[in-house]
C-alpha cells in the first residue's frame, strides 16, 4: 500500500489491500505470507513447512468460525460447534510457532519486539472498534428504544451494561477470560448475557501471545532438537488436558475448566508441536526416499480425512456440559486438527482445492467475523426477541449474520489491512492526509476539510460520549437481581433495609437472649429484633431468603 501522493486519491484506495495475497492466520493470529516468507530461508534444507502462504488453512479457519457463529445463533442445530474454538487454538499454535522456528532459523535470533509489534497491529485495531461501537449502540438503544421494564418487569438494555467497565479493561488487557472466572458469569447459561463475552478465546491466545515466544526463544537458544521441543510441546498438551479432566466437576458449572489458560491450551500446544516436529523435516529429501514419503503422504490424507469427518460428528453431537466435553472431548476435536493440517502440508493439492472463493474470502476476514457476531447477536436479539440469546428468532438470526458479515468485511479492508501493511504511524498520516487534502483551489479545500473533519470527528465524539457514558451510569445488579432483592424486601413487612442496617439489627440481635431461630440457616436472627409476619415468613437476609415459619 503505497502512502506517497495520497492527498490526490481517496481513502478507500490509499487504505485498502489492493493486491490480493495469502493469509494463514486464526482468530487472533491473521499472518501474512509476508510474514512467513520473510523469514523463511531460501535453501530447501531448511524449508521444512512450504514456504509463504500454506494452502488450506483459509478454509479450515472458515469451518472453524461458521461452527462458531452457528453454534451461537442456531444452539440446538449445531449443539457441538464450539469446538471451532480449538480448531483456532490448534491453528494459532502451528502459525506462531512456525513462524518464531523460522525467524530463528533464518537470523538466528527471535525479535521479541517485531513479533508483539505485529500481533498488535493485527489485533487492537479490530478490537478497540469493537468494544467502543458495542458499548455505544447498547446505550444508543436505551435511550432511544428501550424495550421498557422496572425492578419487577426487567430493563434488558440496562442489563447488557452490568459489570461493562470490568469488561471493557480486561478487553484492553486481554484478561477476559479470568474476569468471567471472577465474577462467576457462566459462559452458557447466564441469565444476562455478557456483552463481550467471546473475548475470552481471544484472551487466552493472547496471553500464548506473550509467554509463548519467551519459551521458543529460550528452548532454541538451549539448543533442543526437534524431537525434544515436540515432545515438550506433548508434554504441556497433556498436562493442561488432565488439569481440564481433574477440575471438571459433573454438575456443576463447567466454565473454569473451559476458559481458563491454563487448561484449555491444549490446542495451542499441539498445533506448536506440530510446528516443531514439521521445522526439521528435510525438504530436499534424496529420491531413494520419496516412496517412503508418498506412503506417509497417503496415511497423512487418510488421517486428515478421518479428522474431518470426526469435527463433523462432534460438531453435530458434542454438548457444551457434557462430561465427556471435557474428559476427551476438546483434546480429541484439537488432535483432529492436528491432523488435517499435517495433510495439507504433506498434500499441498489438496489444500489448494479446499480454498475456493467462498471459503478464502470468509477465512480471511475470520478475525472480525468472530470479534463481531457475538455483540451483534445480544443486540439483536435483545431488541427483537426480548434477550433470549438461546432462542434467537429466524428473522434476528439472519440479520445477526448479515450485519455480522458486512462489519467484519469493512472492518478488513478500512481498518485492519491498511494498518498491518503501514503500521499505526503511516495509518494515521494517511487518516489525516483525507481529513486535511491538499488542492490548487483553496477553497474548494476548506469546504472539503470542514464537511470530512465535522463526519469524521462527530462520529468519533458521539461514539466515545455514549461508551463513557454507558460506562459512568452502568448498573451494578441486573433488573433479575433487583428483582429478588426487593421480593426478600417485601417477605421481611414490606421494610427496605440497606446493608449497614441489617448488619446493625443483626448485632444487636446477638447481645439478647436468642430464641429459635426461625431458619436454621440464620442464626443471629431473633424474634425481638426480626419479628416475623404470621403464620410464614421469608428470611430477609440476602444469603438465607430460606422459607421459615413462626
Amino acid at each position: 500500500m503505497g502512502l506517497r501522493g495520497a492527498s490526490e486519491t481517496p481513502l478507500l484506495c490509499r487504505l485498502s489491500w489492493t493486491r490480493r495475497s495469502g493469509t494463514a492466520g486464526v482468530t487472533g493470529t491473521h499472518i501474512s505470507t509476508q510474514e512467513l516468507a520473510r523469514v523463511s530461508p531460501r535453501t530447501a534444507e531448511t524449508r521444512a513447512v512450504p514456504r509463504g502462504r500454506i494452502a488450506g488453512l483459509d478454509a479450515l479457519r472458515a469451518l472453524a468460525v461458521v461452527l462458531v457463529v452457528a453454534h451461537h445463533v442456531w444452539p440446538s442445530a449445531l449443539p457441538g460447534g464450539f469446538i471451532g474454538v480449538d480448531v483456532f487454538f490448534v491453528l494459532s499454535g502451528f502459525l506462531i510457532t512456525t513462524i518464531l522456528v523460522r525467524e530463528r532459523t533464518a537470523s538466528g535470533r527471535i525479535s521479541l519486539r517485531r513479533f508483539w509489534i505485529h500481533r498488535a497491529r493485527r489485533l487492537v485495531p479490530a478490537l478497540a472498534v469493537v468494544v467502543t461501537v458495542s458499548v455505544a449502540a447498547v446505550a444508543a438503544a436505551q435511550a432511544v428504544a428501550p424495550t421498557g421494564g422496572d425492578d419487577a418487569g426487567g430493563a434488558p438494555w440496562s442489563d447488557l451494561l452490568v459489570g461493562v467497565g470490568a469488561q471493557m479493561t480486561a478487553a484492553a488487557t486481554f484478561t477476559s477470560n479470568w474476569l468471567s472466572v471472577a465474577v462467576g458469569q457462566s459462559y452458557a447459561t447466564a441469565g444476562a448475557p455478557a456483552l463481550l463475552g467471546n473475548l475470552w478465546s481471544l484472551a487466552v491466545e493472547e496471553q500464548f501471545y506473550v509467554l509463548w515466544p519467551l519459551v521458543v526463544a529460550g528452548a532454541l537458544a538451549a539448543g533442543a532438537s526437534r524431537i525434544r521441543a515436540t515432545a515438550g510441546a506433548a508434554a504441556l498438551a497433556l498436562a493442561s488436558a488432565g488439569a481440564m479432566a481433574l477440575l471438571f466437576v459433573a454438575d456443576a458449572d463447567p466454565t473454569r475448566v473451559y476458559v481458563g489458560t491454563d487448561t484449555h491450551a491444549f490446542g495451542l500446544m499441539a498445533g506448536a508441536g506440530l510446528a516443531f516436529w514439521w521445522s526439521g523435516r528435510d525438504g530436499a529429501a534424496s529420491a531413494s526416499s520419496r516412496g517412503h514419503r508418498s506412503v506417509g503422504a497417503r496415511g497423512a490424507l487418510a488421517a486428515g480425512v478421518t479428522g474431518a469427518a470426526v469435527l463433523a460428528v462432534l460438531a453435530l453431537w458434542l454438548p457444551w456440559q457434557s462430561p465427556a466435553t471435557y474428559r476427551g472431548g476438546l483434546v480429541i476435536a484439537s488432535l483432529a486438527t492436528v491432523a488435517i493440517i499435517n495433510a495439507m502440508l504433506h498434500a499441498p493439492a489438496v489444500g489448494r482445492r479446499a480454498d475456493v472463493a467462498p471459503l478464502r474470502w470468509i477465512g480471511e476476514r475470520s478475525y472480525g467475523i468472530y470479534l463481531w457476531h457475538w455483540p451483534v447477536l445480544v443486540i439483536m436479539v435483545t431488541m427483537l426477541d426480548g434477550g433470549r440469546v438461546r432462542e434467537a428468532s429466524g428473522v434476528t438470526a439472519v440479520l445477526v449474520v448479515a450485519v455480522t458479515v458486512g462489519a467484519a468485511a469493512a472492518s478488513y479492508r478500512w481498518l485492519e489491512m491498511p494498518v498491518r501493511r503501514a503500521g499505526f504511524r503511516a495509518s494515521l498520516r494517511a487518516l489525516l492526509e483525507w481529513l486535511y487534502p491538499v488542492a490548487e483551489d483553496p477553497e474548494a479545500v476548506r469546504v472539503t476539510r470542514r464537511r470530512r473533519a465535522a463526519a469524521f470527528g462527530g462520529a468519533v465524539a458521539a461514539v466515545l460520549a455514549l461508551a463513557g457514558s454507558a460506562v459512568a451510569s452502568a448498573p451494578e445488579q441486573t433488573s433479575l437481581e433487583r428483582q429478588l432483592d426487593s421480593g426478600a424486601f417485601a417477605a421481611a413487612g414490606g421494610r427496605r433495609l440497606g446493608r449497614r442496617s441489617r448488619r446493625r439489627r443483626h448485632r444487636h440481635s446477638r447481645t439478647r437472649r436468642l430464641r429459635r431461630p426461625s431458619s436454621p440457616r440464620c442464626r443471629p436472627r431473633c424474634r425481638r429484633c426480626c419479628p416475623p409476619p404470621r403464620p410464614r415468613w421469608r428470611c430477609a437476609s440476602p444469603p438465607c431468603r430460606t422459607a421459615g415459619t413462626s
